[in-house]
């Protein structure tokens, strides 16, 4: 027998608090797993919240990987309670043109660039840029290859499937799809760490609900947010070389705004739909 059907509303609900528990109870366990020791008789509170702190800056991938594996498995499970397969309770199915795939990418490339120019070029209470830095800098640990699989693969599939997928759905019947767009970027940008990492990243998740909007598809919508977390690493090397030649990095600022107008433009042209299906 078939789950009945659920408020939108506490879908909405249920999606964010999986999210957030998800993440703190994976802090949790890693925290335990490597850090036995480290709470030992004598020691103060104040040491002992460094001391998870920091083995929760040295795991932060695996951190990630594990809720984002419980998330995946929660929302498998939300879908089989509805005799429904994961892709097709989340949106997944549905494919796009293969121009809207590129120019997806495209787009998401250009927006990583522009908006980590943007960062560093506004200037942000230094106590802001510290915590941002801080929480940049974990997601960079000494395992390249899992960052590489956690920030750029599954990530932005785990985060698209209940942003753009199940939230935004639920929204679309609470609300007008342009109200729905907004809404589920907001809440996409509240569940990350500091306050200049909440700020772009509900702008790129806007971003990013647009596409879905105008496509009806959640596949350009990973590639983008795959593209947008990968552009780290070409980043980094343009860092590196360019990073101190206003003249070059003026040209990249200027033309990635340019870039992601054009995508998105493009995007908007060429999808067939604007309309949602609410589920």
């Amino acid at each position: 027998m078939k789950a009945p059907r659920q408020n939108p509303f506490m879908r909405i609900i249920i999606c964010v608090l999986l999210m957030l528990l998800s993440q703190t109870a994976a802090a949790f366990a890693i925290v335990l797993f490597n850090g036995g020791t480290l709470f030992a008789e004598g020691m103060t509170m104040a040491e002992a919240d460094a001391a998870m702190l920091e083995i929760m800056y040295d795991h932060q991938t695996e951190i990630l990987l594990v809720s984002h594996g419980v998330v995946l498995a929660c929302l498998w499970f939300m879908a089989h309670r509805r005799g429904r397969t994961l892709p097709d309770f989340t949106g997944l199915q549905k494919r796009s043109k293969t121009a809207v795939y590129v120019l997806a990418a495209a787009a998401g490339l250009a927006a990583a660039f522009w908006a980590t120019i943007a960062v560093n070029l506004i200037p942000w209470p230094e106590a802001w840029m510290e915590s941002y830095q801080t929480e940049s800098g974990a997601l960079s640990t000494a395992k390249p290859a899992l960052d590489f699989f956690v920030v750029v693969l599954l990530g932005p599939l785990v985060e698209e499937l209940v942003f753009r997928g199940v939230i935004y759905d639920a929204f679309c019947a609470l609300v007008p799809a342009g109200a729905a767009v907004v809404f589920q970027g907001l809440l996409f940008g509240s569940i990350h760490g500091t306050l200049i990492w909440m700020l772009y990243a509900a702008l790129m998740g806007c971003l990013i609900g647009y596409v879905r909007k105008r496509t009806d598809s959640l596949r350009p919508c990973i590639l983008m947010h795959m593209a947008f977390n990968g552009a780290a690493y070409p980043f980094g090397w343009f860092a590196d070389r360019f990073g101190q030649d206003s003249a070059t990095v003026t040209f990249v600022f200027i033309g990635s705004a340019l870039v992601l107008l054009l995508s998105m433009y493009g995007i908007s042209c060429r999808s067939d739909s604007g309309k949602e299906t609410k589920i």
